[in-house]
């Protein structure tokens, strides 16, 4: 079989999709109960997969291709139905994130983050995917990951800054890890959304993304004193 280059988990927490490099690569959706192929789609990327991402509800499934336009497709995932398509960016996306709805997400990657839409046009007929370019920070050169809150949109950078994005621009940034920020996902906090970011400082860090407020530190995990700590690697070791 074809190299594994992504997988995304579904909300529903027992469903996964694999993706695969090289043309003809599929996009496979298991159950990871039983490993049992729930669904299997071509999703016709020439030169395979470089992403993928479930909706919120779970219906939807974006696919992102590793041609030369870096492809985006949309797909109703149990049928196979393709809802809408377009050209990505000519430069590398590196991840998906979608919004807290079915119909709007954001792709990032080397220098860009672009926001999408997913619309039914008012004469009717097939729905179309339109993309609008976000104003990034001239220093960014590599928006590694991504993730929506109810705030709006936080994303992760190579030179380990965190931004916090409102009406297509980045409004808030602030110096997260010494290093890449590897990745990020939603933790949801007892009044308002959390989110954890990764970085390849071998750290986990917790912060808080409330609507109207900065981004603000909550708890620092330091990977490497912790495996110290439980004898999982020796002193001087890396993590990783």
């Amino acid at each position: 079989g074809q190299e594994v280059t992504c997988m995304a988990l579904h909300p529903d927490g027992e469903t996964v999709a694999s993706a695969q490099l090289g043309e003809g690569g599929v996009v496979s959706i298991w159950s990871t109960c039983d490993m049992g192929l729930r669904s299997s789609i071509d999703p016709g990327h020439s030169t395979g997969v470089g992403c993928v991402a479930f909706s919120p509800a779970g219906a939807r499934l974006v696919t992102v291709g590793l041609d030369q336009y870096h492809s985006i497709a949309v797909w109703e995932w149990r049928t196979g139905v393709k809802v809408a398509s377009a050209f990505g960016s000519e430069q590398k996306i590196s991840s998906i994130a979608f919004a807290l709805g079915e119909d709007a997400f954001a792709t990032c990657g080397v220098r860009h983050v672009k926001f999408w839409t997913c619309a039914q046009p008012p004469e009717g007929g097939p729905a179309i995917l339109v993309g609008r370019k976000g104003a990034l920070p001239r220093a960014v050169t590599h928006v590694v990951c991504a993730q929506w809150t109810a705030a709006g949109l936080l994303t992760g950078a190579l030179d380990g800054c965190l931004d916090q994005w409102m009406d297509g621009a980045s409004q808030r940034r602030v110096e997260a890890h010494e290093g890449a920020v590897q990745d990020l996902c939603r933790c949801p906090l007892s009044t308002e959304d959390g989110v954890i970011s990764a970085g390849q400082d071998g750290t986990i860090k917790v912060w808080r993304a409330g609507e109207h407020v900065k981004i603000l530190l909550l708890k620092t995990i330091d990977l490497s004193k912790l495996c110290l700590a439980q004898g999982l690697v020796a002193k001087g070791d890396p993590v990783a």
